[in-house]
């Protein structure tokens, strides 16, 4: 629906193997796709002479493995968000990544939307005037109260593909893109429906993740914000900015959540059109992914960074951790290492934010 589209479309990328975890449904896909070269398995993908860059897009538990394969094979990745399964994790593999010295991106893919690239110039050009307060409402329907069951693990925290981690991080990311880093946040979280009943068979699962979340915080720049999040509905994505000189609202929307969907752009002061899409001519759950596949391409290219890599991803992991704790605890969460933060950083780290990576 999103990869292998864009993939097809976006200019100086092509598909030249698929790998999945047996040799007939890996000489299916490949048929199915049209390539010439199957595998059983990330790492004899990874050290394939006919592969770049790595694709990442299993469930999370396996990121890992397939991640650091291709490190090993000295491969360029892209990974699925969520990274990985902890902060732990997402700091290792940053890590590992560094040391391997190739180009790294994650699925963030909803910054690079023209909409919200234009709507951060936006904001950083002073086109509001100082910024005042964000209202964010986001949703998806993956964590309703009824789900096939293929879509049971979502409903475990310890798989690491939740509300928390999958909306939140969009969210969030695009929150901090268009804003800055946060300061501090606060959170209320619930389970609406603790017990999953199972669309295609007899049963229930439990959930023990949150499927509503209510996220307070302050940027570094003092604005406020105050996002909705939840699971188990399809309404529209809605993020407003209010400042002292006019606003400006990012919109639109899918059952995946928006970051698989177009953003659109409205303001109450002038502005220029976004600029057009890298990925021209693609729509729906194709564009934002490839946006991504061609920045990625890019700054292999040309050296750049400016596609969301691992570090960008640790520090994700650990804002969700903060906005974790602030629910379970009460107690409001200050920025250690999040987004545009400086706090809690090892001096490789402040640099990188210093130059934008």
């Amino acid at each position: 629906m999103s990869h292998l589209p864009a993939i097809g479309r976006v200019e100086d990328v092509e598909l030249t193997a698929v790998a999945t975890s047996n040799k007939a449904s890996a000489q299916a896909a490949a048929a199915v796709f049209g390539v010439e070269h199957a595998y059983v398995g990330g790492a004899a993908l990874a050290e394939s002479p006919y592969v770049d860059i790595v694709s990442v897009c299993v469930k999370v538990p396996y990121h890992a493995e397939i991640v650091r394969a291709a490190l090993a094979a000295g491969k360029h990745v892209l990974c699925e968000w969520p990274l990985a399964l902890s902060v732990e994790e997402a700091e290792a593999l940053r890590d590992e990544a560094d040391a391997a010295g190739v180009h790294c991106a994650v699925g963030l893919q909803a910054r690079m939307s023209p909409a919200v690239r234009r709507a951060r110039d936006l904001v950083q050009a002073g086109a509001v005037g100082r910024p005042l307060t964000v209202l964010l409402v986001a949703s998806t329907e993956g964590h309703a109260a009824a789900l096939p069951s293929a879509y049971a693990y979502l409903c475990s925290a310890a798989n690491g593909a939740n509300m928390s981690t999958i909306l939140t991080g969009h969210a969030l990311d695009v929150a901090t893109f268009v804003m800055g880093g946060l300061a501090e946040v606060q959170s209320l979280a619930s389970i609406k429906f603790p017990e999953v009943r199972m669309t295609d068979r007899k049963g229930h699962v439990t959930r023990d993740t949150p499927d509503y979340l209510s996220v307070q915080g302050r940027f570094n720049s003092g604005a406020m914000l105050n996002a909705d999040l939840e699971g188990g509905r399809d309404r529209p994505f809605r993020m407003e900015v209010a400042g002292t000189e006019g606003m400006l609202t990012l919109s639109g929307g899918h059952p995946y959540g928006f970051q698989s969907g177009e953003i659109s752009l409205e303001t109450s002061v002038p502005h220029g059109p976004p600029e057009s899409p890298a990925a021209a001519g693609l729509a729906g759950a194709t564009a934002n992914v490839g946006e991504l596949y061609a920045c990625f391409a890019r700054d292999i290219r040309t050296g750049g960074r400016e596609t969301p890599d691992f570090a960008h991803a640790a520090s994700m992991h650990r804002l969700i951790a903060a906005v974790s704790r602030a629910g379970e605890t009460g107690m409001r969460q200050c920025a250690r290492g999040w987004p545009g933060s400086m706090n809690g950083l090892s001096r490789r780290e402040r640099h990188n934010l210093r130059i934008g990576r």
